[in-house]
């Protein structure tokens, strides 16, 4: 495989974040759609850990928009989701 084209796994700690405009929100919409094709196929699991209703409802709305063919997490223990992304290596 060529540099890029490896698969992958992505971790987002959002805990610290605030509830992001709606600019930035459509930011990330129009970023993640553009790039659709590219993550289905190589991001092999996503985990979110946030700290906010408001920082999950906004994780929510991207998602349901993006749309990702990969399992994905989304919560707000960050034990959780080291488990959740370990489950891929006893796959």
């Amino acid at each position: 495989m060529k540099p890029g084209e490896q698969p992958f796994m992505t971790t987002w700690n959002l805990k610290n974040c605030r509830t992001p405009s709606r600019k930035i929100v459509f930011q990330c919409l129009k970023w993640a759609l553009k790039h659709k094709s590219d993550l289905n196929s190589k991001n092999k699991r996503l985990a979110i850990v946030s700290g906010s209703n408001s920082v999950n409802a906004v994780v929510t709305l991207v998602l349901k928009a993006f749309g990702p063919s990969c399992p994905t997490f989304v919560g707000t223990n960050e034990e959780s989701a080291f488990r959740f992304m370990e489950e891929v290596e006893r796959v």
